[in-house]
């Protein structure tokens, strides 16, 4: 199969991994359920080692790239930037939509009180499911945009450490906005090279990321999306009342 056809397949499995998931996660919540993704990051790559036929095992396995096609402009590797960009940002603003729509309003009262939305006539059960089904789907999707991306796939990729990492970058930026986790994604992803820049040992990186989560959950426990928020809603407001008076 193609990488451009395999993504088909990506997503659909990831989706039905999560919904796999999500049906025995309905009993936690909270803490508990965040420490249901880190176990399923433990058991994950002795999975991938155990079937060494079909995955390579710890030795890992090749899959073919993203060829630019001919009319593209540059090369090979800024078509597959481009094309990863691209779908990014399309997901990106579906699940901002899709949050600003009745579905993602449900989802947010669940998330607040659950037996509140249960007696407003709101089914909790297919909300947290569905939830986990779009993320599965979300996953899987970045799983094929990595690996057109590297080419190459090893268990050691994707260990407990890359779900502490996305954890920490949920709280940095926010978990409450589709944004949010971007933003602490960048952080993490920049800090290392800022802190190299300006003359600062790598090995204190952990140590600054620790210090940061502890003011952003002492200042901003919404995470530091929070802090833009406000100014993006009064630029909304300015460009509403201009077309208004217009």
């Amino acid at each position: 199969m193609s990488t451009e056809l395999a993504i088909i397949p990506a997503v659909l499995i990831g989706a039905v991994l999560g919904a796999l998931v999500g049906i025995p996660a309905l009993r936690v919540s909270g803490i508990s359920l965040a420490l249901v993704g880190l176990a399923l990051a433990l058991v994950f790559p002795s999975l991938v080692v155990r079937f060494t036929d079909l995955t390579g095992g710890s030795d890992g396995i090749r899959v073919p790239g993203l060829e630019a096609p001919n009319w593209f402009w540059a090369s090979s590797a800024v078509w597959v930037f481009t094309v990863c960009a691209v779908i990014a940002v399309l997901v990106l603003l579906m699940l901002s939509n899709d949050l600003r729509s009745p579905s993602g309003k449900a989802l947010f009262g669940v998330r607040d009180n659950e037996l509140v939305s249960e007696a407003m006539g709101i089914n909790a059960r297919y909300v947290k499911v569905t939830a986990f089904v779009i993320g599965g789907a979300a996953a899987g999707l970045a799983g094929w945009m990595f690996a057109a991306s590297n080419r190459f796939l090893t268990p050691s990729d994707f260990t407990v450490f890359l779900s502490l990492n996305i954890l920490l970058a949920m709280y940095l930026g926010g978990a409450g906005a589709v944004y949010g986790p971007i933003v602490g994604g960048a952080i993490l992803v920049l800090l290392p090279d800022v802190t190299r820049s300006v003359g600062v040992s790598g090995t204190l990186v952990p140590f600054i990321l620790g210090g940061l989560l502890i003011i952003v959950l002492r200042f901003a426990p919404e995470g530091l999306f929070s802090w833009v928020r406000p100014l993006r809603d009064r630029l909304s407001q300015r460009r509403a009342t201009t077309t208004t008076h217009s």
